[in-house]
């Protein structure tokens, strides 16, 4: 039996091993578009994303996201943007970011739902992502994706 669950372990670490990462950074700079002040202390927001990004595999571009954000009055956070980003050889992508987090900081899901290009390989793929603010308007962005 333990020879078993030991084939098992070595199986999985290799697997995991062999799957190439790839991640990309983002610098944001986020505008509020509007907003609604909840009587508790919460609010609805509607915010854009913008920024320059690069990626380990070389490309660097442009990524753009609209979409609804919700905090509570305890500073959780619950995001879902639309993004469209292009790259240094004009292949486009778009992708759904999630979030429930504190407002400041947290990790979500990054969704490919289309692309053009190099990208066409990324649709349905789900990477993890991390973000972090240095202030309401300044963010940085890592997401890793793994084959």
């Amino acid at each position: 039996m333990m020879k078993f669950f030991i084939s098992i372990l070595v199986s999985l670490i290799l697997i995991t091993a062999s799957a190439e990462e790839f991640s990309l950074k983002w610098s944001i700079n986020v505008k509020v578009l509007d907003k609604i002040e909840f009587i508790d202390g919460g609010n609805f927001r509607v915010n854009t994303a913008e920024g320059s990004w690069e990626d380990t595999k070389g490309f660097y571009g442009y990524l753009k996201c609209i979409g609804p954000i919700i905090i509570d009055n305890k500073k959780n956070l619950n995001l879902n943007l639309m993004c469209d980003g292009y790259d240094n050889n004009n292949d486009r992508f778009q992708i759904n970011l999630k979030r429930n987090s504190v407002e400041d900081a947290g990790i979500g899901k990054a969704i490919y739902i289309s692309g053009t290009g190099r990208y066409l390989n990324f649709i349905n793929k789900e990477c993890t992502y991390a973000v972090n603010y240095l202030n309401p308007k300044v963010g940085f962005y890592k997401q890793i994706c793994k084959d």
